[in-house]
Parts: structure tokens; C-alpha cells; sequence
């Protein structure tokens, strides 16, 4: 029975567990003492043979704190795989104060919508997780993250604002998600792969202006195209192409002619794919706006000379 309910919670058991399984105060003590059972926090214990992890001492510390903690903050982004927003710290969501050592933890009542179970871990949802980080993390992170778990299937955006309604109602509270949602509602901001964001993240970190995502221009009276990513001012578009989405015959010749009619009318197009750097994707755009804007000023600096012509 204890080897069922060790395995199910990385290696540990709690006194209530132990004393489930008929096991006395002195038996429990007699157990860590002769190194059978290895204390890890107080009422918690990890069995001899089981590996320490960092899921581990996470379980730990939920389990030492008071009944209906789980994990959550930087910790359940962590366990759900956030990258950007996750960390190393052990943080937890209980509904009573308590002071446990090398832990950071928040005092609030969770409704049972907003917690689940992951890895065999009770951790807040992704929805919740992203809403108790918003305030916490940069604006950029946190959308990035967003973005991601949308793609991933993790999250819908109708579960996020049911969660920031919770939150909202009972906190009286403007929350720094709700305008990244309506951002998402209206199309913005997601993206179509896992490479956009990575190329949008790398734009950010060198400093360079947003593109616009997902832009859509018309070409003459009956052509409309669309960007992954653009700087329409500089007249740039830009395509993250993955095998799975470009690699085919049905979508490459419409790239062709989509790349010949907008190089008729002045845009560069960049393509870009998994095997490229960051600093190769970076120099590129870079370069490009250079070009295009050069490109753009001897165009102004020949106009008047044009109209003179006439």
C-alpha cells in the first residue's frame, strides 16, 4: 500500500499516509531513524531508493503545507512547460498562512475550476497560472506564453476569461491579461507556429520594433496575401516556413507566386526556417531594414524631379 502511494507522489509519504497504513509515532520515528524513511519536511517523508527530483521537493513542499495547497506561480509554469516564465523556486497557493523553509507562499482560496493535477502534482491551471503571473513577468514573457499554450492546445481563450472573471469579481481588480485576450480575440498576437514566436522573441531581445503578425495586404483588385510577420512601412514581409506547413507542392507554388507579385510592388520578402540562428534571423532583418529604407528615401529624394519631368 505505502509502495502504490509513494510511486504516485515521487517517492513520498506523509505521517497521515504512514499512519493509514497501521504504522505507530514510534514505528514512524523508529523507520527515519534506522534510515528506512528519510525525513524531507515535517510530516513528510521520502522513501529509501527513491531519487530526489526537482517535482520532488515541489510535492514536498505542497504536501507540508496546509490541507488544499498546490503548486502554482513560476512553479506551475515550470510543471506545465511555460518557457519564460517558469524558474527553480518552489512556489505554492495554500488557503491559510504557513512558513515553510526555501518556499515562497501565497495565501488565497483557489476555486476547485482552477486547480488540477499534472504530472501527479496538484498545480493551478494554466489559465490560472498565466493570471497570477500577469503584473509578475514582463508584458512580452507573458504573452509569448500565452501565445504558446494557445497554439498547444493547453488553453482556449474562453477558459482564460472565465478564470479572469473569477478573478475580477472577487479581487475588484483591472488584470494585465485581460487586454492581451482581447488582443487574441481580434486575431492578433498568436501566430501559426512555434517558429513566429521564436523569431518575434528574438526581434524583441535585439531591440527591434514588433512586426505586425499575421498581416494581410491586397494586391491590385482581387489578390490578397498574407505575412506571418511584416513591417508594412518598410514595405518587408516575413515567413517562418516549417516543413510541415511549406513543405508540400499545395503550398509551395502559391508561395511563388505570391513572393513574384509582391516583389512587383516593392516588398522584400524574408523567409526564414528551423535551421536558422537567432543571430542570422536578427542580421537579416536588420539588413533589411537598412535596404528598404535607403530604398524608401531615394524614392522620396526622385519624386520631385518626376514631377518636374511632367
Amino acid at each position: 500500500m505505502l509502495d502504490q502511494v509513494a510511486s504516485r507522489q515521487h517517492g513520498l509519504v506523509t505521517t497521515a499516509d504512514l499512519g493509514r497504513a497501521g504504522l505507530t509515532r514510534s514505528q514512524i520515528l523508529y523507520s527515519s531513524q534506522t534510515g528506512r524513511l528519510i525525513p524531507v519536511r515535517r510530516g513528510v517523508y521520502r522513501v529509501v531508493g527513491a531519487p530526489r527530483t526537482w517535482e520532488q521537493a515541489l510535492f514536498a513542499a505542497v504536501l507540508a503545507g496546509p490541507e488544499g495547497s498546490v503548486a502554482s506561480h513560476r512553479s506551475a509554469a515550470r510543471v506545465w512547460g511555460l518557457r519564460g516564465l517558469d524558474a527553480d523556486c518552489l512556489e505554492i497557493t495554500s488557503p491559510r498562512r504557513s512558513r515553510l523553509a526555501g518556499v515562497l507562499a501565497h495565501v488565497v482560496p483557489l476555486p476547485s475550476a482552477d486547480v488540477t493535477t499534472r504530472l501527479g502534482l496538484p498545480v493551478t491551471t494554466v489559465a490560472r497560472t498565466l493570471c497570477d503571473l500577469g503584473g509578475l513577468v514582463p508584458s512580452t514573457a507573458l504573452a509569448r506564453a500565452l501565445d504558446e499554450a494557445l497554439r498547444s492546445d493547453q488553453l482556449t481563450l474562453n477558459a482564460l476569461g472565465r478564470c479572469l472573471s473569477r478573478i475580477s469579481d472577487r479581487r475588484g481588480l483591472t488584470h494585465p491579461m485581460i487586454d492581451l485576450v482581447a488582443e487574441r480575440r481580434s486575431g492578433a498576437g498568436v501566430g501559426d507556429s512555434a517558429l513566429e514566436a521564436r523569431i518575434l522573441g528574438w526581434l524583441h531581445d535585439a531591440g527591434l520594433p514588433p512586426p505586425a503578425t499575421q498581416y494581410r495586404i491586397r494586391v491590385g483588385s482581387n489578390r490578397r496575401y498574407r505575412f506571418d510577420l511584416a513591417y508594412p512601412d518598410l514595405r518587408i514581409g516575413i515567413e517562418a516556413h516549417g516543413w510541415y506547413e511549406h513543405g508540400k507542392r499545395s503550398a509551395f507554388e502559391p508561395d511563388l507566386s505570391r513572393r513574384n507579385r509582391m516583389g512587383m510592388v516593392g516588398w522584400l520578402i524574408l523567409e526564414f526556417a528551423d535551421h536558422h540562428s537567432r543571430a542570422e534571423v536578427v542580421e537579416t532583418v536588420l539588413a533589411a531594414r537598412e535596404e528598404q529604407a535607403r530604398r524608401a528615401r531615394r524614392e522620396t529624394a526622385r519624386a520631385p524631379a518626376r514631377a518636374m519631368a511632367r
